[in-house]
């Protein structure tokens, strides 16, 4: 006997399927396809974009977001008017974390000595919260 034999004689899958109820194929853009569409949608039209709630798709678009920004800041970051470094490496971050947690300086003098815009050192957590390694 075949697989779909035992199915269609099993009655706790043929109860399921009742339950289930039949189903619309999902759209598909094959000119071959044998399934034909309905002139009036039944819900909302699916399109070939995925929707802006998609989770991963936001993730992708904050950070281009992000590293549009990165980049803008590096393009200023020679000039006078430049207020200071927002997107920092990992190294300057090291950098940060050693001045404050071993050379003990305040978050303002270390902002100062590596041309960091103001409040990114405490963005960065109390000592305790993120540390240097060694």
């Amino acid at each position: 006997k075949t697989a779909i034999d035992l199915d269609a004689r099993d009655p706790h899958f043929a109860a399921s399927l009742r339950h289930i109820g039949p189903v619309t194929p999902a759209p598909t853009l094959s000119h071959s396809s044998t399934f034909n569409q309905p002139q009036q949608p039944s819900g909302p039209k699916q399109t070939v974009f995925p929707q802006t709630s998609n989770p991963a798709l936001l993730v992708v678009t904050a950070r281009q977001r992000i590293a549009k920004a990165a980049e803008c800041e590096a393009e200023e970051f020679g000039k006078q008017s430049h207020g200071g470094r927002e997107y920092l490496d990992a190294l300057t971050i090291r950098q940060a974390l050693a001045m404050r947690d071993h050379n003990r300086l305040p978050n303002g003098e270390i902002e100062r000595i590596l041309r960091l815009k103001s409040g990114v050192m405490s963005r960065l957590g109390g000592k305790g919260v993120v540390s240097e390694v060694r």
